[in-house]
């Protein structure tokens, strides 16, 4: 069935009752680590590897890091760095979610944020590849370390994780792990410092049971979740109306169990990585004819999805409404009839008060829908096209 987080196997969900130590961390880290990185240091999610970055930036500065994020950003996934003393500034992006660089040129040059960024975060949307080249260009302009947001990516591809000075990556949101983020450094030096930072975060880790719970019944009675969602629509709320800010538990330790799981699924990334980009030509295509609105970037009628982007592993499919009264319309219709599609989660705060500088990003929430995908199924079966949409 489609889940908004992806299933386990069921012989990774046996290995939580499973005794032994799993295997080494870098033993773990290495579809991630290869091509020069100097080491990875694992914790339970990406929000808290910003977290190390900016503790450790910090550290070295002698004061707050100036950390800049696009402004089509999670601000939920923000708590951490802030956390950490860092007041994040955010840059326009462009409608292909590039960053704006004449715009972050700019700024730079107006000392926006206090001063010129120490570390700019680029962000590989929905696992296509962003701007490396812009990226590269911009840290040799104003010095600024390059961070690669990689959280959308299942495995380094299409020069992804080749240019940053720090990448981070979140499996747990690709593959079905309770929890699990590598923060990968390129220099030995980087890479000691953030495994240093990292041993002074607490020791707690995330609980696996709930999830262990929510994904059994997910993959035990699927036709019976499914008959729930459509008899049942889930709740609707307003689509262009960001949650309420909560704040995340101090559990910034990758679990045993997730270390468990990871270690049987290395094995197994390349058919994951087939499956999402089946996935994401079958709902792309199902979408194809319906007017008012089209795919973001990816190509639904290429096997490589992607194309010069390079999204080897879609994360979601997206498509782009022409209005935001096409994209809420849509998303009632879409949830009322049982279909997971999802809207952006939230935009920092910093990000719509400013509206004339973050124009196209505060369009870009209005008007993206996401849509899960579904690996469970063998490469081509026909997966998630039936959309519940009438024409």
């Amino acid at each position: 069935m489609i889940t908004s987080a992806p299933l386990p196997t069921w012989r990774s969900l046996l290995a939580l009752a499973t005794p032994g130590e799993p295997l080494p961390d870098h033993v773990l880290a290495a579809p991630w680590t290869g091509g020069g990185a100097a080491g990875g240091v694992w914790l339970s999610r990406s929000a808290w590897s910003l977290h190390v970055v900016g503790r450790w930036l910090g550290r070295g500065l002698g004061r707050p890091a100036r950390i800049w994020l696009p402004g089509y950003f999670c601000n939920q996934s923000l708590a951490p760095l802030r956390r950490a003393g860092v007041t994040p500034v955010f840059y326009p992006v462009t409608t292909d979610l590039d960053p704006d660089w004449p715009a972050c040129l700019a700024m730079a040059g107006e000392g926006a944020g206090e001063g010129p960024p120490d570390a700019l975060v680029l962000v590989h949307y929905f696992g296509a590849a962003g701007d490396l080249a812009g990226a590269a260009a911009f840290r040799e302009r104003t010095g600024a370390l390059v961070i690669e947001d990689a959280a959308h990516v299942l495995r380094p591809a299409a020069g992804i994780g080749s240019v940053g000075d720090i990448v981070l990556y979140s499996p747990h949101k690709l593959i079905g792990l309770p929890d699990g983020a590598l923060l990968v450094a390129r220099r030995a030096e980087v890479a000691a410092g953030l495994t240093a930072e990292a041993a002074r975060l607490p020791e707690a880790a995330p609980s696996w049971r709930g999830w262990a719970g929510r994904r059994v019944v997910q993959m035990v009675m699927p036709g019976v979740v499914g008959q729930v969602r459509r008899l049942r629509p889930m709740p609707q709320p307003d689509f262009t109306t960001d949650p309420a800010a909560v704040e995340p538990a101090e559990t910034p330790r990758m679990s045993l169990a997730a270390r468990r799981i990871l270690g049987l699924r290395l094995d197994d990334l390349e058919t994951q990585a087939s499956r999402r980009r089946a996935a994401a030509t079958a709902v792309l295509a199902a979408l194809a004819d319906i007017p008012d609105w089209r795919p973001l970037y990816f190509d639904c009628g290429s096997a490589a999805i992607g194309g010069d982007r390079g999204a080897e592993a879609p994360y979601r499919a997206v498509m782009r409404c022409d209005s935001p009264s096409v994209a809420a319309e849509r998303f009632l219709r879409l949830r009322g009839s049982g279909c997971l599609a999802e809207g952006w989660p939230d935009l920092p705060p910093e990000v719509t008060q400013v509206p004339e500088r973050h124009r196209v990003a505060l369009e870009l929430r209005r008007t993206l829908l996401l849509f899960p995908l579904d690996t469970t199924r063998p490469i081509g079966e026909t997966t998630q096209a039936p959309l519940y949409i009438s024409r």
